[in-house]
């Protein structure tokens, strides 16, 4: 489970579906220090998403909180989901409980 305690910043888009695309949702939070990156407290959520054919990746996140991805179809992708929770910061050899979680989502692959 992961360690969101209903806490969320959710990226949703209700009945969204993107067709044959190369990267359909790249979603980058909190990266580097530039102000157009927001940083993402807690819990990162993905919802009510359909990508069909992409070409790379369906889903790509990079964040510093943990990730739930709820409700998603992804059919005949490349690659499917490439979550990266990228802190803390290795060089001060700390520990922190980040989770990916995938909740009520259909995932078919190519043949």
């Amino acid at each position: 489970m992961a360690n969101c305690k209903g806490h969320y910043s959710e990226v949703a888009c209700p009945e969204a579906i993107a067709v044959t695309l190369l990267i359909t949702i790249h979603w980058l939070a909190g990266v580097g220090t530039l102000p157009t990156y927001p940083k993402i407290p807690g819990c990162m959520k993905i919802v009510n998403f359909m990508v069909y054919h992409s070409h790379d990746f369906a889903i790509y996140t990079q964040t510093s909180s943990s990730i739930v991805y709820e409700g998603l179809t992804l059919v005949d992708n490349e690659l499917n989901i490439l979550p990266l929770i990228y802190s803390p910061n290795p060089l001060g050899h700390s520990l922190s409980n980040k989770s990916v979680e995938l909740r009520n989502s259909y995932i078919v692959s190519k043949v």
